[in-house]
């Protein structure tokens, strides 16, 4: 009856030791070392993470092969919603920005992994009181020809947040980015734009 549970162990051990492995080549392979370091040293936390997501997603923004840049900010995405500390950050702004920014990302890929994830940060109340997680989904079920489930999530983001959620979607249809969307502690304590999570500016779902 043990043997069952040694043989789990071990592919789980396995397993694992892949996953880091994996991890440790995107962080070695990162552009900015200080900001790689820092996310290895805290590695549960969100801030270090949306920090060098924001900095990788610019350079993918000026790669000349976008399609191997998204594949791999895909892949930091993924390791960094794994590694976060759910139990102590969820509440966190970054967070559910790192979260909704990588459902923004799927959805240029996959509309199936894409809906999965919004779904989830849904149900596990992950950025419900950020409105960029509302007009993300939205911008989503636009651009797979779903106005009927766009409408309904923008409703969700006004019962929710009310007023100010139909300020921000006025300046976001305006053409402005609005600062205040799901602030971020900056070190000096100050709220500072978090403007990551974009579309590419030639993005468009793969067929």
């Amino acid at each position: 009856g043990g043997a069952a549970p040694a043989c789990a162990r071990a592919i789980s051990s396995g397993s694992l030791a892949r996953t880091q492995g994996v991890l440790s080549q995107l962080l070695a392979g990162a552009d900015d070392t200080s900001l790689a370091l820092t996310v290895s040293i805290e590695l549960r936390a969100p801030t270090p993470w949306r920090r060098l997501l924001e900095h990788e997603e610019r350079l993918a923004l000026a790669a000349p092969n976008k399609q191997a840049a998204k594949s791999r900010l895909l892949l930091f995405y993924s390791h960094a919603t794994r590694e976060m500390d759910s139990d102590e950050f969820s509440k966190h702004p970054d967070f559910a920005l790192v979260w909704i920014a990588y459902a923004r990302l799927q959805g240029e890929r996959s509309e199936l992994e894409a809906r999965q994830t919004f779904k989830h940060l849904k149900n596990e109340r992950i950025g419900v009181d950020c409105a960029e997680l509302y007009l993300s989904w939205a911008a989503f079920e636009r651009a797979y020809g779903q106005p009927a489930k766009e409408a309904s999530v923008l409703e969700l983001g006004r019962s929710r947040l009310g007023a100010s959620f139909d300020a921000r979607l006025q300046r976001e249809e305006g053409g402005a980015r609005a600062p205040g969307a799901c602030a971020a502690e900056d070190d000096g304590g100050e709220d500072e734009t978090v403007v990551f999570g974009k579309p590419f500016p030639d993005s468009h779902p793969d067929p």
